[in-house]
Order: C-alpha cells, then structure tokens, then sequence
C-alpha cells in the first residue's frame, strides 16, 4: 500500500480516492484498488482482463494529461 495514497476504508470513499490516483498520473497507484483479476470490458466489447492489461489501458487514459472529475451519486 503507498504511504501518500491509502486505502480507502469506506465505500463512499472509493469515488475521490480514484479520482485522487488518476489525477497524480501514477498508475502503479490506481492498481490496489482493483482486484488482481480485473475485468474491463473496451468499447468495441473485448474483455481486456488482469492487473497487467489494466495497467496498459490505465496509462493510455492518464496519458492524456487531463485531470478525472467525479462526483459519487450513490452508494
């Protein structure tokens, strides 16, 4: 777990705690708040799937340079 970007302990946390690691552009810090056996589904319906996979998307996206907004709505 990194020391600047703890766990978030509650679920109503998990929004800013996600927006608070894309926003620092390090991926390897948005990785713990998946489960090694992540499933992303892409776009055109393809399963990209695992820690590993996640991370190419993820630094695709953060690539960007253009900070995440959210708002929870419900939880």
């Amino acid at each position: 777990m990194s020391e600047s970007f703890p766990l978030p302990t509650k679920p109503e946390d998990m929004v800013a705690a996600l927006v608070e690691r894309f926003n620092s552009g390090k991926v390897d810090e948005l990785l713990p708040l998946y489960e090694p056996e992540v499933t992303l589904v892409k776009p055109d319906g393809r399963p990209v799937t695992g820690l590993a996979e996640m991370a190419a998307d993820l630094e695709f996206l953060v690539g960007f340079g253009l900070p995440l907004k959210a708002n929870t709505r419900h939880v």
